[in-house]
């Protein structure tokens, strides 16, 4: 009787790369519930070029993983430049708040704010 095993411990591959397969005829399998089986003869030739295609995709995926984390650290930097400029806005933002409250309690015309200030600065403070 003839032996059946999931594809997956064959051919080290997605499930959905082995539907692909089996729909266009290039594995013979079977359905066992949610799973596809793959008949145990599967020649060694199948199982040495899924291993080679699984070195490639694991080559390709280190190299997309190393783009990733570069793209993610320059996000990291660009995000802390935008904190930094977000904590000199806000310093700003503050240093504004103050003087429009020092200028709200004074209830002098504006005129004569403005006068007095001139004549502090002509006579040296």
């Amino acid at each position: 009787m003839a032996e059946w095993i999931t594809v997956a411990d064959v051919l080290k591959v997605s499930e959905r790369t082995v539907r692909r397969r089996i729909e266009s005829g290039k594995l013979k399998a079977r359905r066992d519930g949610r799973s596809w089986l793959v008949h145990s003869s599967l020649s060694e030739e199948d199982t040495d070029a899924a291993d080679v295609r699984t070195d490639e995709v694991l080559s390709a995926e280190s190299e997309l993983v190393k783009e990733l984390r570069e793209r993610v650290q320059d996000q990291k930097e660009q995000i802390e430049e935008k904190d930094k400029q977000i904590s000199e806005l806000h310093q700003m933002l503050m240093v504004s708040e103050a003087n429009q409250r020092q200028m709200l309690e004074d209830k002098r015309p504006f005129w004569q704010r403005v006068f007095r200030k001139r004549d502090k600065d002509a006579q040296g403070g």
